[in-house]
């Protein structure tokens, strides 16, 4: 009887396995969280700029209701009302109302 002594096992032990896998885990969790901070900081930009948006375009719609208005009848914490020259339009509020401005 003859044992073979050179016999060459190829394939992983189960340390080699679970490092493996280790290893792999760790990095696809920097991967996840890494995209999931890109999309959360482009959702966030995004908001931000609409925002500035919204406030910008209230800004000068104010001004110029303001800029237009003959005179003003009342000024109030919360409120403005103007006298414009077209009468169809007469008295225009400026209102803020639970964070919310109205024109009309």
């Amino acid at each position: 009887m003859k044992i073979c002594k050179n016999t060459k096992h190829s394939g992983f032990t189960l340390i080699e396995m679970i490092l493996y896998l280790a290893i792999s885990s760790i990095f696809l969790t920097g991967v996840v969280y890494f995209t999931w901070d890109i999309v959360y900081g482009r959702v966030k930009s995004f908001t931000f700029q609409e925002v500035n948006y919204n406030v910008r375009f209230a800004s000068k719609r104010i001004t110029y209701e303001i800029k237009n208005a003959e005179s003003i009848n009342s000024i109030t914490g919360n409120s403005i009302s103007l006298q414009m020259a077209d009468g169809s339009r007469n008295p225009t509020e400026i209102q803020l109302t639970g964070g919310r401005v109205r024109i009309g």
